[in-house]
């Protein structure tokens, strides 16, 4: 391409961009974007058309707008959150869109003071000094920092080729006026030659004709060898200006290679940070996911644990009312009972009260009768006696009244003490000492105070009635005897008659009860010679039990009015069974406990409560049942 087409190279407009106060992944994703612009490309501050400013860099704000505004006095764009104003700098606010920056930077790019028109005056020039085509928008971008570089130079070597057109034009001027001065010449020697030919003869013709053409022949040779030499240099002196062009446009390019290669691989930095600073993002994301996930299934768990306990507590306080109602009811039954009872132990007391009236006065009607018949017979008596005839006897009701004997013989008689017998009870739970062996004589506690409520409990291990449901249990499976081996006496379970035997009385029993056994001190074994011979009772030695009777017995003795330590005397049971007392130790309060519990759902402090009772009656009846297996919950 020669030099005299350079004016007609058109060039895109590439802006230079400053970025000041940014650093980390801010200033990675601003120098990412706008190196996607083909028109925009990041420089220093100094080569730089626009600026574009952190304000929140943790400085002054008065010293960076002295430093921004007054030492490099050009046009930018301030990012702050703040509400600042800086001469010559468009404000934009934090957050703000890749648009917005856009708008901005158009915005300063047009009204700015960045010397548009200047630019790219200076570049077209270096581009046609240079004899550089004009490249893309992306490839020359990278190349104008070199051009603003060498635009001095350009431009004298602009000067010095201008200058050397000139002087060529000059020596064409100069050839063309010896041209023509020649042909003028010419002309005039033949002129001449012609008006000489009229004149002179042919000879002189012939010798003037040669004689001028030497001389025109040699102002021509010399003319063309001037205009010649003049092409030689001017043409040299243009190769070699070409020559420097191509020189400069080739360095030119390697700068602008490498340029392109260091912008390249600082975006490719900045590219890399900002996918390390993405992949970091994703993860921080992927872990907030997993955090909202796991919150999310916690809030799950916990509005389902809400809900069961909502609902449990819904249960609860439907079987509460359940309960609270079954009390109510159970305690109209005992009020209504004991007014009954009440009614009819006045009926009762009104009804022993009328026969007593009766048997009293019949009983003075008798007395009376009787001591008229006394009256008459002591009178036939002294009739009989002052007759000398023997006293009748005289019988009164059931009595028979025999005469008064001499003093003689009454003297005689010998006292005899009197005699009261004495029918023993039945009913064994009616002494005192079965009471205290079967409730014991704790005081009522407060529950709710630990160090009371533990008073209320005893433990099973290592006592006898932790072995006899293991008896029953393991006879009924083998239908053998079992016995409880390891004790001073035979006690054994018979499955097929249902009962305990023991060669023992009712006094070691209760010391069996009451006592704590090692650990494989007791054991079970099976009998298989008492399944032959059965035992009978004989005498007192000897013990046989139906199994209910014989547990209940051993329950009691056990919890003297206490509770086995899995047990809760706050939490609501129902007697499945009721039991036979006929059969078994009947209590203080059983029947009335029985009939309660075997009705209604309750706690054991309801029964006491509802029967206003000790709670040792309670404990011990709930023992028993326990160990019976009749509490339901």
């Amino acid at each position: 391409m020669s030099i005299l087409g350079t004016d007609s190279i058109e060039r895109t407009q590439v802006r230079t961009i400053a970025l000041k106060g940014f650093d980390g992944p801010a200033m990675a994703s601003l120098e990412l974007f706008l190196s996607k612009e083909s028109n925009l490309r990041i420089v220093g501050i100094d080569q730089a058309d626009l600026l574009i400013v952190n304000g929140d860099q943790g400085i002054n704000p008065d010293e960076l707008k002295v430093t921004y505004t007054q030492k490099h006095n050009k046009p930018g764009i301030l990012i702050s959150v703040r509400d600042l104003s800086w001469p010559g700098f468009v404000l934009l606010k934090k957050p703000y869109s890749t648009s917005e920056l856009i708008k901005a930077i158009r915005k300063q790019l047009e009204t700015g003071d960045g010397g548009d028109k200047v630019c790219v005056k200076a570049e077209a020039r270096v581009a046609a000094v240079m004899g550089i085509e004009q490249a893309s928008e992306s490839s020359g971008s990278e190349a104008y920092k070199t051009y603003m570089a060498r635009a001095g130079v350009g431009q004298e070597t602009l000067d010095s080729i201008q200058s050397e057109k000139l002087r060529a034009e000059q020596l064409k001027q100069q050839m063309r006026e010896r041209l023509r001065r020649g042909k003028v010449a010419t002309q005039r020697a033949a002129e001449k030659a012609g008006a000489l030919k009229n004149i002179q003869p042919q000879s002189t013709e012939q010798e003037a004709s040669v004689a001028i053409a030497p001389e025109t022949d040699a102002g021509k040779h010399d003319h063309a060898s001037t205009t010649r030499n003049t092409l030689k240099d001017a043409e040299s002196e243009v190769r070699e200006l070409l020559r420097q062009a191509e020189e400069a446009q080739r360095v030119a390019r390697e700068n602008a290679r490498q340029q392109q290669l260091e912008a390249q691989q600082r975006v490719e930095a900045a590219r890399k940070e900002l996918a390390l600073i993405e992949a970091k993002k994703r993860e921080e994301q992927r872990k907030e996911a997993e955090r909202l996930e796991a919150e999310r299934r916690e809030a799950v768990r916990q509005e389902a644990l809400r809900k069961a306990a909502e609902k449990k507590a819904a249960e609860k306080r439907a079987a509460e009312r359940k309960a609270l109602a079954d009390k109510k009811l159970a305690e109209k039954r005992v009020l209504e009972k004991r007014a009954a009872e009440k009614q009819a132990a006045e009926q009762k007391a009104r009804a022993e009260k009328e026969a007593l009236k009766k048997k009293q006065a019949a009983e003075k009607a008798a007395k009376e009768r009787t001591e008229a018949d006394v009256v008459k017979a002591r009178e036939l008596a002294n009739a009989a006696e002052t007759k000398n005839e023997k006293v009748p006897v005289v019988e009164i009701g059931e009595l028979k009244l025999m005469p008064e004997e001499p003093s003689s013989t009454k003297a005689k008689a010998v006292a005899k003490p009197a005699t009261k017998q004495v029918r023993k009870s039945s009913v064994a739970i009616d002494d005192d000492e079965m009471i205290y062996r079967c409730c014991g004589n704790l005081a009522d506690v407060d529950v709710t105070r630990p160090d009371e409520r533990r008073r209320i409990y005893f433990n099973t291990d290592g006592a006898l009635l932790y072995w006899l449901p293991l008896a029953v249990k393991k006879a009924r499976l083998s239908n053998t005897p079992v016995e409880i081996s390891g004790l001073p006496r035979c006690f054994v379970y018979l499955p097929e008659e249902d009962r305990f035997f023991g060669d023992f009385g009712e006094d070691l029993l209760l010391q069996y009860a009451l006592s704590r056994f090692g650990f494989g001190e007791l054991d079970l074994g099976e009998r298989l010679d008492m399944a032959v011979s059965r035992p009978e009772v004989a005498g007192d030695k000897q013990i046989i039990q139906d199994r209910d009777a014989m547990i209940w017995k051993i329950a009691l003795w056990t919890a003297r009015g206490r509770l086995n330590q899995r047990m809760d005397p706050e939490k609501v049971y129902k007697l499945k069974e009721r039991p036979d007392f006929s059969r078994m130790i009947e209590m203080p309060h059983a029947s009335e406990i029985a009939e309660l519990w075997f009705d209604h759902r309750l706690s054991a402090l309801d029964v006491v409560r509802i029967l206003n009772v000790p709670q040792r009656y309670v404990f011990a009846f709930m023992s028993g049942a326990d160990a019976l297996g009749w509490l339901q919950e």
